[in-house]
């Protein structure tokens, strides 16, 4: 079962109050080592330094968090200057954009460093991408990564940033709702041609992107702290009425609920550690003695029907909507798949034999039982068509 201490000290944290003593047998050892794999080890040594000397871990454990802070802190101050200045180069040449997720969310917290991000996404319109491209190449930024409805530029080697011209993919079920998006961003103050979100579509994208990673066994506990913090801070802001009717659009009603009972469980001083809800922090917490790889093999093998030579075909032979920012001319020449496959099988031998082999080997360290645990929580968390489990 998840560590409940890690829990309240994370509730500590974010809601800035003292935490509780730890338990006579806490293993610091432990808690480090979750907390960093959640990118909380920034986040909790706020609440480690609220202890009294004799209640915190040794030296050698509470230096490794504050390391972990200090990073935190130079990466935050290094993105916040860079990413404000392609803001303000983006107001400066007319271009409609719209800061997303992190960026938005880490003024929630007490300090913007404790909420990590690998990268900062940017919403703007598909036809606007070519001079966005010029812009951020202005600013030093180099294409990494050409995606299905994002792009990915890193400058420095660690300042990253997606452009996204939609939100979700067009094969996601979220795709439609969000398609038009600019249609309904409101404005910013001081500002011409920077938006932001509504608040209920701020708060419909959080959910539905965390929904998306819960279902590819991809997300953390940041998730449902980033839930709780917005929650308690817009109180009765957005229209209930509406994101209700959304949700339940999105086929989110069931995930929506568990997800916020589960954070308010956990994270609010009234919380009470159901175990229920431990389920779920047990699952993205300490799932994870797998590595990443194994965890998105384990969720592809799941949707494949728990058949290895399923997921490995769709590996070997993927759809061709998912090779047209690979192979731009899928797009208009549908014919060209299986040339495509045979280039892309060609390179991937000739210059990353070395994933291929990692990615084989990982497959054979998937089980049964690991697929089914996953496909359990899914079930759980109304994320398939089976919606046993808690009523709404």
């Amino acid at each position: 079962m998840a560590d409940t201490y890690f829990i309240k000290l994370l509730a500590s944290a974010i809601n800035n109050t003292v935490p509780e003593y730890p338990p006579a047998d806490i293993d610091w050892n432990k808690i480090y080592m979750t907390a960093d794999k959640n990118g909380v080890a920034p986040t909790l040594y706020y609440a480690l330094i609220k202890l009294p000397k004799e209640e915190r871990p040794g030296a050698d454990i509470v230096s490794l968090f504050e390391k972990k802070m200090h990073i935190a802190l130079g990466i935050e101050s290094m993105q916040h200057i860079e990413v404000s200045d392609l803001l303000n180069k983006l107001e400066d040449h007319g271009i409609e954009h719209v800061p997303l997720k992190g960026w938005i969310i880490k003024n929630y917290y007490p300090y913007p460093h404790m909420r990590t991000m690998c990268d900062v996404d940017i919403l703007v319109r598909k036809s606007d991408m070519p001079e966005v491209a010029a812009i951020l190449a202005e600013c030093g930024f180099v294409l990494e990564l050409h995606g299905h409805h994002h792009d990915g530029y890193v400058k420095s080697g660690n300042i990253a940033v997606e452009i996204h011209w939609n939100l979700f993919a067009e094969d996601s079920d979220y795709y439609d709702y969000f398609k038009d998006i600019f249609e309904r961003l409101e404005p910013v103050e001081k500002k011409i041609y920077q938006k932001r979100l509504s608040h209920e579509d701020f708060y419909l994208h959080m959910i539905a992107h965390l929904a998306k990673h819960f279902d590819n066994c991809g997300t953390g506990i940041r998730s449902f702290a980033d839930i709780w913090l917005y929650c308690n801070a817009m109180g009765d802001v957005p229209d209930a009425e509406y994101i209700d009717k959304v949700l339940r659009h999105l086929g989110l009603k069931r995930f929506d609920d568990i997800a916020k009972k589960a954070a308010s469980d956990w994270f609010s001083d009234k919380g009470c550690m159901n175990e229920e809800y431990l389920k779920i922090a047990n699952h993205i917490l300490y799932f994870g003695t797998y590595g990443i790889q194994e965890i998105g093999i384990m969720s592809g093998v799941n949707k494949k029907g728990g058949k290895k030579w399923r997921y490995l075909m769709r590996r070997f032979f993927p759809g061709r909507q998912f090779l047209i920012p690979e192979f731009p001319a899928l797009e208009k020449n549908a014919l060209l798949l299986p040339v495509c496959w045979m280039i892309r099988g060609m390179h991937r031998i000739l210059f990353r034999r070395d994933k291929i082999s990692s990615e084989i080997k990982a497959l054979g360290n998937v089980d049964d039982e690991s697929i089914q645990a996953i496909n359990d929580m899914k079930k759980y968390m109304g994320l398939t068509d089976d919606k046993d489990g808690i009523d709404d």
